[in-house]
């Protein structure tokens, strides 16, 4: 047996947004049911916390 675990993978951040926070605010989109992957434990390597946000870009 192995021990495998559903993970849900985003987007690369908005490059704009990261620029414009100097690197500090990394905002990913959620890749809905084609992000969805079942993957071993021993594969994760890191475990991040995603919080919603809405932001609004001075343009």
């Amino acid at each position: 047996f192995r021990t495998v675990t559903l993970v849900s993978l985003y987007s690369t951040p908005d490059k704009q947004l990261l620029e414009l926070s100097h690197q500090t605010v990394w905002s990913c989109t959620n890749q809905g049911e084609v992000g969805l992957h079942v993957v071993d434990v021993t594969d994760i390597q890191a475990i991040i916390t995603v919080i919603p946000h809405w932001p609004t870009l001075p343009s």
